[in-house]
C-alpha cells in the first residue's frame, strides 16, 4: 500500500505519491477527496493515505482495501489545509508566552552568516512551516510579538526574528510537547507538514468525528450487504483479471526500474555540476580577494543610478529621512553636487571595471559607503523632476573595490566627520554602532565577555574611529562603551529611552541632542541597578528621575560594598563639617568683598555720569558762544556795508543837488535874456527903410535864437523831471531805513513766548526762515525751523517777529 505525503509547492499543499505530484488539495472538494488515512506509530505521523468511496472515479481503488479509518484524522488535516487551525495560533502563542519569551532572549545573530531575507530561517534545525498560514494570521502574530520587550527594534534582523518565532510557535504547539523535543517535531513536519490543533479545537473535532462515524456505520452495514452480492458476481471475473494484472505488474516493475536508473544518472550529473560550480565560485573568490580593498580612482564620474545602499555589515548608520529632506533643499538651490562620495564596487571581477562605463546607468553595482544620504537625496530629486535636476545625474566618487566591512565603516566614519552636509553623529548612533560591532565578534550573553574579544573589539573601533591607540578610545568613549556592553534586558530599555528621547516624550527633557553626560552615572552601575533605574525612568517618563535615581543607586552601592564603622563615619562626618564651615567662611568673606566692590563701582559710575553731564553742558555753551560770535561779526560787517552805501548815496545826492542848482541858474539867465530881447523889439521901432535890410539878419538871428530856445526848453523840461525822481527815491530809501531801525529796536527789546511763530536767521544761507520758539535759554531762544525741523539756539539779534498778513 503506497503512502501519500502532503508537501508545500509554491505556497500550496499538494498530494505526492512517490515521485509523482497530483493536484492541489485546496482545489479538491471534500466529497471528491474522500478520507485520508493517517498512520501513527507511538503518536508520531508515519504516513498519510487516501481512501475514495467513488469506485467509478477512483484512480487507485484496488490499492486501498480494508475497513474505514478515523474521520477525525481527516478533519484535522482538512481544517489545517483550509487555514482553520491558523486562526488559533494567536491563542497558542498567548498560552506559551513564557516559552516564546525565553526563545526571544536566546535569539542571536550568527557573525559568519549574512542577515536573512524575509521568509528565510537562520537555524537549519527548522523547516519553513510558516508558508501554510494565512496572511491575516501572520499579521496578528507579528503585532502580538511586537509587544515583547525582547524583540530588539534597533537591529536589522527583525523580519527573520519574527519569522523564526512564528515557526517556533507552530513547531512547539503541536501535541503540547516541550520545546526541547526538536528532533521528533522536525520529523513530523518533514513527513506530513501537518500541525496539530489546540486541545480545545481537537475536542470539538473529535466530537464531530464521532457523530460522523455513527452515521457511517449504518451506511457501512448497508454497503457491506451490497458488496457481498457484488463480490460473488465478481469472483468469477476476478480470476480472469488476475492473469492480466500479473502481466501489467511485471511491465510496471520494469518501467519503475528504468525510471530509477534515469533518476540515479540525473542525480550524479547534478552532483558533478554542483562541484564544478563550487570550484568556479572558489576561483572567483580567490581572484576577488587578490584585489580586496583596492583604490580604483580618486575622483571618478559615476552615474547616480549605479549607486546603492551598502550591505548591513558595511552600513555605518541608517537613513534619516529628515536629513535627506535638508540635503534635497540644499541641492535644489545649487548648480551641482560638490560632495565626493565613497563607493565600493561589488558583484564583479576587477578586470571588468572600466572607467568610461561608470558614467552609463545600470552597468555596475556600487555601494555608497560614504554619502548615503546625499545619494538618496539626488535619486529622489531625479524621480520628482528629472528634466530640472538632470545636472545631478552624475556625481564625483572615490571608488574602491571589494572593501572589508571594518575598512568600509572606517571610511564612512571619516567621511561623516568631514562632510559639511553630513548628519552629526549622535550619542545613540555611537552606542548602537559599538554594540553592533560587538555582536559580530560575540553573539552570546554579554555578562562574561572574554578578554580577547574585548581586545579585538577595541582594535576594530579604533580603526573605525581613526584613533591612534586604545587609551584615546577609553578617554573619549568610556561611558558609551560601558553602556553598549549592557545585557539584553537592559539594552531593550536603553533602546526605548533612545526612541522616547528622540520623540521628546520625556518631561523636563533638556534641549538639543543626547549627551554623554546623561549616561555617565548610569555606566558605573551593574546591570541589575541599571535595569531598576531605566524601569523607573520609563514608568514616570520624567527626565529628572534619571540623575536622582542614579545618585540614590550610587549611595546604595557605596553602603553595600563598603563596611564602615560608626566611629569612622563620625570622624568622616566631622571632617566634612569642618570643611563645609571653612568653605562657608570663605564664601562669606568673598561675598563681603564683592558687595564692597559693587558699592565702589556704583559710586564711580555716579561721578563719571556727573562729569559727563558737565562736559556736555560746557560743549553746548561753547557752541552757543561760537554761534553768537559769528552772529555779531556778521552784523558788524552788514552795518559797515550799509554805512558805506549810505555815504555813497549822500555824495550822489549832493552832486545831484548841485547840478540841479546850476541848471536852475542857467534857466533863469535864459529867461532874462529872452525877456530883454522881447522888450527891446517892442520899444525900438525900426524904420521902414531899414526893415528890409535888417529882416534877413533878424530872421537869421531869430532862427538862431529859436534853436537856442528849443535847446533851453528841452533842458527845462527834461532835467527837472529826472532830478525830482532821483530826489524822491533817495528820500524814500532814507525813510525805509529809519523805519527798519525803529522796528529792530522794538523787536530786540520785546521777549518771545513759547510756541510763538517767529523768523529765524540761517547763517550758512544768510536768509530768514519761519520757526517756532521751544524754550528760553541763557544765550537766547531754542527754536525749530518749520521747513527741515532743525533745532538751534538763536540769539535775540537773529530773531524777529513774524509779520501778520493784513
Amino acid at each position: 500500500m503506497e503512502s501519500w505525503d502532503i508537501v508545500l509547492d509554491s505556497g500550496n499543499f499538494c498530494l505526492v505519491l512517490g515521485r509523482f505530484k497530483w493536484g492541489k488539495i485546496k482545489d479538491i472538494i471534500p466529497g471528491g477527496l474522500g478520507f485520508l488515512k493517517v498512520l501513527r506509530v507511538d503518536g508520531e505521523v508515519q504516513s498519510v493515505q487516501l481512501k475514495d468511496f467513488d469506485s467509478q472515479k477512483s484512480l487507485f481503488k484496488d490499492q486501498f482495501r480494508g475497513t474505514l479509518f478515523s474521520r477525525s484524522a481527516f478533519l484535522k488535516v482538512w481544517n489545517h489545509i483550509h487555514g482553520i487551525n491558523s486562526i488559533s495560533l494567536l491563542q497558542k502563542a498567548k498560552g506559551m508566552e513564557n516559552e516564546v519569551q525565553a526563545f526571544l532572549r536566546n535569539y542571536k545573530l550568527s557573525a559568519s552568516k549574512k542577515l536573512p531575507k524575509v521568509g528565510d530561517s537562520i537555524f537549519t534545525d527548522y523547516v519553513d512551516t510558516t508558508k501554510g498560514i494565512s496572511e491575516e494570521a501572520r499579521d496578528e502574530l507579528t503585532s502580538y510579538l511586537s509587544t515583547f520587550d525582547e524583540i530588539n527594534m534597533s537591529v536589522l534582523d527583525i523580519p527573520s526574528m519574527v519569522h523564526d518565532t512564528i515557526a517556533f510557535i507552530i513547531h512547539h504547539s503541536s501535541d503540547g510537547k516541550d520545546s526541547n523535543s526538536c528532533t521528533t517535531a522536525t520529523k513530523e513536519i518533514e513527513t506530513s507538514a501537518i500541525v496539530q490543533p489546540s486541545q480545545a479545537s481537537c475536542a470539538k473535532q473529535d466530537e464531530l468525528g464521532k457523530m460522523v462515524e455513527q452515521n457511517q456505520t449504518k451506511e457501512h452495514n448497508q454497503v457491506e450487504e451490497q458488496n457481498l452480492t457484488e463480490e460473488q458476481n465478481q469472483t468469477e471475473e476476478h480470476n480472469g483479471v488476475e492473469e492480466q494484472n500479473l502481466t501489467e505488474e511485471q511491465n510496471q516493475t520494469e518501467e519503475q526500474n528504468q525510471v530509477e536508473e534515469q533518476n540515479q544518472q540525473e542525480e550524479q550529473n547534478q552532483l558533478v555540476e554542483q562541484n564544478q560550480l563550487q570550484d568556479l565560485e572558489q576561483n572567483e573568490l580567490e581572484k576577488l580577494n587578490e584585489f580586496e580593498g583596492e583604490l580604483i580612482g580618486e575622483c571618478l564620474e559615476v552615474h547616480v543610478s549605479n549607486m546603492v545602499s551598502p550591505a548591513p555589515e558595511r552600513l555605518y548608520r541608517a537613513i534619516d529621512n529628515r536629513h535627506v529632506e535638508e540635503i534635497k533643499t540644499a541641492l535644489s538651490k545649487k548648480e551641482a553636487c560638490f560632495t565626493v562620495l565613497l563607493g565600493n564596487v561589488i558583484g564583479i571581477s576587477r578586470k571588468k571595471i572600466k572607467e568610461r562605463k561608470l558614467r552609463k546607468p545600470g552597468r555596475y553595482t556600487i555601494e555608497t559607503v560614504g554619502g548615503n544620504h546625499t545619494r538618496k537625496a539626488i535619486q529622489e530629486l531625479l524621480e520628482e523632476d528629472e528634466a530640472r535636476f538632470n545636472h545631478l545625474c552624475t556625481v564625483r566618487c572615490r571608488l574602491y573595490f571589494n572593501l572589508p566591512h571594518v575598512e568600509a565603516l572606517r571610511l564612512g566614519h571619516d567621511h561623516n566627520m568631514t562632510n559639511d552636509l553630513s548628519k552629526p553623529t549622535s550619542v545613540d548612533d555611537f552606542i548602537r554602532m559599538f554594540r553592533k560591532e560587538l555582536h559580530k565578534l560575540f553573539d552570546r550573553n554579554f555578562r562574561k565577555i572574554p578578554a580577547s574579544i574585548i581586545k579585538q573589539w577595541h582594535q576594530n573601533l579604533c580603526h573605525i574611529l581613526g584613533l591612534d591607540n586604545k587609551r584615546d578610545l577609553h578617554n573619549k568613549y568610556k561611558t558609551l562603551l560601558a553602556i553598549s556592553r549592557s545585557e539584553e534586558n537592559v539594552w531593550v530599555k536603553i533602546c526605548k529611552v533612545f526612541d522616547l528621547y528622540e520623540k521628546r516624550k520625556f518631561k523636563h527633557q533638556p534641549r538639543g541632542m543626547m549627551k554623554t553626560l546623561h549616561f555617565k552615572q548610569l555606566s558605573g552601575f551593574e546591570n541589575g541597578k541599571r535595569l531598576e533605574v531605566l524601569k523607573n525612568l520609563l514608568k514616570t517618563k520624567d527626565w529628572k528621575d534619571m540623575p536622582s535615581s542614579c545618585e540614590r543607586k550610587k549611595k546604595d552601592l557605596v553602603e553595600a560594598h563598603c563596611d564602615v564603622s560608626k566611629n569612622d563615619a563620625s570622624t568622616f562626618n566631622k571632617e566634612i563639617e569642618e570643611e563645609n564651615s571653612s568653605l562657608k567662611r570663605k564664601l562669606h568673606e568673598m561675598s563681603k568683598q564683592f558687595e564692597a566692590s559693587k558699592r565702589h563701582c556704583k559710586e564711580m559710575k555716579a561721578t563719571v555720569d556727573e562729569q559727563a553731564s558737565e562736559i556736555i553742558l560746557l560743549e553746548k555753551q561753547k557752541n552757543d558762544q561760537a554761534e553768537s560770535l559769528q552772529h555779531y561779526l556778521f552784523i558788524e560787517t552788514m552795518e559797515k556795508e550799509k554805512s558805506e552805501e549810505c555815504k555813497r548815496n549822500e555824495k550822489t545826492i549832493a552832486e545831484k543837488d548841485a547840478m540841479i542848482k546850476n541848471l536852475e541858474k542857467e534857466l533863469e539867465d535864459q529867461r532874462k535874456r529872452n525877456a530883454d530881447t522881447i522888450v527891446e523889439a517892442k520899444d525900438k521901432p525900426s524904420k521902414a527903410k531899414n526893415r528890409k535890410l535888417h529882416e534877413n539878419k533878424e530872421k537869421e538871428k531869430i532862427e538862431n535864437q529859436a534853436t537856442n530856445k528849443e535847446l533851453v526848453a528841452t533842458n527845462e523840461t527834461e532835467m527837472p523831471s529826472e532830478i525830482e525822481a532821483r530826489t524822491s527815491h533817495a528820500n524814500e530809501e532814507k525813510k525805509r531805513h529809519e523805519n527798519q531801525k525803529n522796528i529792530r529796536s522794538l523787536e530786540v527789546t520785546n521777549d518771545f513766548a513759547v510756541n510763538e511763530k517767529v523768523m529765524g536767521f540761517w547763517k550758512p544761507e544768510k536768509k530768514w526762515y519761519s520757526a517756532t520758539v521751544l524754550e528760553k535759554t541763557k544765550s537766547g531762544y531754542k527754536v525749530i525751523f518749520a521747513d527741515d525741523k532743525i533745532v538751534r539756539v538763536l540769539s535775540l539779534q537773529n530773531l524777529r517777529k513774524k509779520k501778520t498778513s493784513r
